[in-house]
């Protein structure tokens, strides 16, 4: 694995990291019964952003150099259309998570009532 693609997976960790302890302070707009189902939830979509990354960009680079043989097993069964579009949904599910963490910070801030609590 490149060096580059370490430096990449270390960041994502400490930004799950961060959004595992930023969200245990923060209500979600679908609340968990758990603190640790909350962090797990922003450790997820913190490593689906970073692994659609890696497979988007292992696309568009040559197959071979990213993920060597592993993208080149993937490409060969799974062929390009499906992995682009497999990275592009981890891409959107983990944007959806982070909007999820804003609203639900900006309800926080502006004392707006969490949907469902007529």
């Amino acid at each position: 694995m490149p060096f580059i693609e370490l430096k990449v997976l270390l960041v994502a960790a400490l930004l799950g990291l961060g959004f595992y302890y930023r969200r245990r302070r923060l209500p979600l707009l679908v609340e968990p019964t758990h603190r640790r189902a909350r962090g797990i939830l922003g450790v997820a979509g913190t490593l689906l952003l970073a692994l659609g990354w890696l497979i988007i960009r292992g696309l568009l680079v040559s197959h071979g150099h990213l993920l060597a043989s592993l993208s080149t097993a993937f490409v060969a069964f799974f062929g390009v259309p499906v992995l682009l579009m497999l990275g592009l949904s981890m891409i959107v599910v983990a944007i959806w998570f982070s909007f999820d963490s804003v609203i639900s910070y900006l309800d926080f801030v502006t004392g707006e009532p969490k949907r469902g609590d007529d």
